[in-house]
């Protein structure tokens, strides 16, 4: 609601042509300059349109139509009310539609939860959508995936699991471990709070890299 972008990284990984609530990139989507940041984020062109997920329970009051089988793996294009338009200002097409994906709690309840919350916070029942990743490279797949694509990115939070990872703001002044004031990181990087001395975060299913005098040896 803030307007930051969120990469949403839980449960099994994904795969097929769209990101359903597993391994997505998420946004406001009552803004259109979204769409300019989000494919700037994730180097595409410019023009390319985002689709919205949105609650099943919501769906008769953002769209003249029910949802088809396709929209859920946001595969349709679908007419939107006029009356609900402002509020998906960033996933609206020229033409009046949109290509949502409908949410079912029965389906996936964490990325349901997830939107009825931010619905519950702005009276929007949907959320900007699009695949983890950047230009050139594959939907993320395991924690490892999603930090390095993270880090290497302008994406501001990271909820990994039950982990949630920020980067630090402009405004907030960047510390290390022991509480001094730290160079800032590059744009387009950046330390999660709570992390280790190597800038990554501690996560309970990351086994340690093997040391400089520990031969990785092939099994």
């Amino acid at each position: 609601a803030a307007g930051r972008l969120v990469a949403w990284c839980a449960g099994r990984g994904e795969v097929g042509q769209r990101a359903l609530g597993a391994r997505s990139i998420l946004c406001d989507p009552r803004h259109r300059s979204a769409v300019a940041r989000l494919n700037s984020v994730k180097g595409r062109e410019i023009w390319r349109p985002l689709a919205p997920s949105v609650l099943e329970e919501y769906w008769s009051a953002v769209f003249e139509a029910a949802p088809l089988s396709l929209c859920e793996f946001m595969l349709a294009a679908v007419p939107v009310r006029a009356s609900a338009r402002r509020m998906l200002a960033a996933a609206v097409h020229v033409d009046g539609t949109a290509r949502p994906h409908v949410v079912r709690r029965s389906v996936n309840e964490r990325f349901w939860t997830l939107i009825d919350a931010f619905r519950r916070l702005t009276g929007v029942p949907a959320v900007l959508n699009t695949s983890f990743n950047l230009a050139g490279e594959p939907v993320v797949f395991g924690p490892d995936d999603a930090i390095a694509t993270f880090v290497r990115s302008d994406i501001e939070v990271l909820v990994l699991g039950d982990c949630l990872l920020e980067k630090p703001s402009v405004s907030e002044p960047v510390r290390d471990q022991g509480g001094r004031r730290a160079a800032r990181p590059a744009r387009g990087t950046g330390v999660a709070r709570g992390t280790l001395d190597s800038g990554m975060p501690f996560l309970p299913w990351q086994s340690a890299a093997p040391s400089e005098e520990e031969p990785d040896v092939q099994r």
